[in-house]
């Protein structure tokens, strides 16, 4: 039999479809990555050297992270607020001009997007206040008529991340409401929905994350249904958002050989999470609010007499929780911006020491 020598470019599709679609990083899947990560570091691909270089990240140590942070949510806002054909046309490019147009118009409707989804945010936590009042209930609902159905997903992901709970969310104004649902491991969510198939026009979906269509006469009745399930799957079960600790280290650790030894087990993903490491006693030197909303926390940290630079992502107002020493649960990387290195903390968790 002829072995037939697949085109480069396929890796690449493969690696940006498993990514996004978070793949198990195992067996064959984790091979395809790899091969299709070092392929796009190596060669030219105008389309995405175009999306590369909006997300300020560096083309030659490009990692999953880039990827699924930064290259990813670029090429899907185009379906989420217009239509997918802007993406296409981008990967179909093979005109630097084009392409970086194009890139430049994902990269503004990207920050639209995060304006969008950050306001939308705003108004589900508000929302979703009164059904805390005996804590945290078993499913999470919200729902706002202006709510774009591209970002539906996206606000079910961040409340279900943020209360470690299944969440749904709808929105619509007519006599038709489209719903995004995610979830928990401990939480079938399409087992879940199977029970209550018969109060939607469509379903469908895996355990995770699935979405719906459903009349408006019969949303009362399924939220109800669907809270009756949800206690019932969740009663007794420790559902408690977890962190695994790799290792406790002191942060002397962290060199280019270490931090090169941790790049050598890319790609991370879905399966084969990125490792987490932990250092007590560390001094909060100081603590500000950053981003467009001030969503997020710059810590400057001291041990043993140096500096680190930190950022705990969507942390923000835990501002007041910042003051002397705490135990710090944090993956290293070297963050690249306007073309220069340096080391820095991304924190998973802090509590003082």
């Amino acid at each position: 039999r002829k072995k037939i020598e697949l085109p480069d470019e396929l890796y690449v599709y493969v690696t940006l479809g498993t990514i996004s679609d978070v793949g198990l990083m195992r067996d064959e899947n984790r091979y395809l990555v790899s091969k299709g990560m070092d392929v796009l570091r190596k060669s030219e691909f105008v389309s995405l050297d175009a999306l590369i270089k909006v997300s300020n990240a560096s083309k030659k140590n490009l990692s999953t992270q880039d990827m699924s942070f930064g290259i990813i949510p670029r090429i899907n806002v185009a379906g989420r607020l217009d239509h997918a054909k802007l993406s296409l046309m981008l990967l179909l490019s093979t005109d630097k001009p084009e392409a970086d147009r194009l890139a430049e118009e994902l990269n503004e409707m990207n920050k639209k997007r995060q304006i969008l989804t950050e306001k939308a945010m705003q108004e589900a936590e508000k929302q979703i206040k009164d059904d805390f009042k005996d804590g945290v209930p078993s499913i999470i609902f919200a729902g706002k008529p202006n709510w774009i159905p591209g970002i539906l997903g996206l606000i079910a992901g961040r409340l279900s991340e943020e209360y470690h709970r299944p969440a749904i969310v709808a929105s619509g104004d007519g006599e038709m409401f489209r719903a995004s649902a995610r979830s928990i491991p401990e939480f079938n969510m399409i087992e879940a929905l199977d029970l209550c198939s018969e109060s939607f026009e469509r379903y469908g979906g895996h355990p995770m994350a699935a979405g719906f269509t459903i009349k408006r006469d019969k949303l009362r009745n399924f939220r109800k249904a669907m809270s009756s399930v949800a206690d019932e799957l969740l009663s007794g079960l420790d559902v408690e958002p977890k962190l695994t600790i790799e290792a406790e280290i002191s942060p002397s650790w962290i060199n280019s050989e270490s931090l090169s030894f941790l790049n050598a087990l890319e790609p991370y993903g879905e399966q084969n999470e990125e490792p987490i490491f932990m250092t007590s006693n560390m001094n909060i030197i100081d603590a500000k609010r950053v981003g467009a909303s001030k969503n997020h926390l710059k810590l400057t940290m001291e041990h043993q007499g140096r500096i680190y630079d930190s950022i705990a992502f969507r942390q923000g107002d835990r501002i007041d929780q910042c003051k002397g020493s705490v135990d710090l649960a944090y993956k290293p990387e070297m963050n690249y911006w306007n073309g220069k290195y340096n080391l820095q903390f991304i924190v998973s968790d802090f509590r003082p020491a």
